[in-house]
Order: C-alpha cells, then structure tokens, then sequence
C-alpha cells in the first residue's frame, strides 16, 4: 500500500508542481532538494468481516510529511495534499483504497541537516488508510 500512496501522490499534478519526483517512502535521500514528502507507516490494524465472503479489511496509520524551506510553501503542500487524498476511495497501485481519514494535522521546525542556520518547515498530515489487501 505504501508504493500506491506514492504513486497516487505523485500522479496529481498540484503535488508534483512543489515536489517534482521527490515522494520518498520513510526517508528521504540524503541531499534531496526541498520541498518534498515522506511517507511513514505508523500502524497496521487488520479485521476480519462477520460473513467471511469479503475478505480482510486493513487500516494502515500514516504520516505524510510534507517538507519545504519556507513554512508557508509546507502548509500549502500539505493542503495540496490534504484536499487530494482526504475522503479518496480508489485504485493506488495495485491495490484499492476504500477511504481516507484525517486523524491530525500539525506544524513543525527541525533543525538544518545540512550545517547551515536555515531550519526545515515540516507540515504533517496524519491519516488513517483503510482498504482491501490484494
């Protein structure tokens, strides 16, 4: 599933206008130009349905980090993002994603990586992910 949520990210063109190619899965490139997204998995819940006739329905928590130089360019990735993926039900990948809850959203700064004085602007979306494993 994390692959799908990449690829459907990086297939609407109002997140690839800020990030380009740059959706990592866990971590980015060491390098890596900002802005761009990381994509965590928190949890993995699995149920069971009643009837056994439809399967396994998964719910994977997860992080989509969306990272810039300036907090204004984070936020309005975020939202980008936020509007894209928030209620999607649909194909991602190989796989069919049933819904999309958002859980949290919050700001943050982190230090420079890179030694300079210029910190990175960090907006997280924390969202549930509920779907159909192939």
């Amino acid at each position: 599933m994390m692959e799908g949520l990449r690829a459907l990210l990086a297939a609407e063109a109002t997140i690839t206008t800020y990030t380009s190619t740059r959706i990592y899965l866990e971590y980015a490139q060491q390098g890596a130009a900002l802005p761009y997204i990381i994509i965590s998995q928190l949890t993995s819940e699995e149920f069971g349905t009643l009837d056994n006739t439809t399967g396994i329905l998964r719910a994977l928590t997860i992080d989509i980090n969306c990272k810039a130089a300036r907090v204004v360019t984070a936020l309005a990735l975020s939202k980008a993002v936020r509007a894209y993926i928030q209620d999607y039900s649909g194909a991602a990948g190989s796989e069919t994603i049933d819904a999309v809850i958002l859980n949290n959203e919050q700001t943050d700064i982190e230090p420079p990586t890179d030694g300079s004085d210029v910190p990175i602007a960090v907006a997280n979306l924390d969202l549930t992910v509920q779907y159909r494993p192939t």
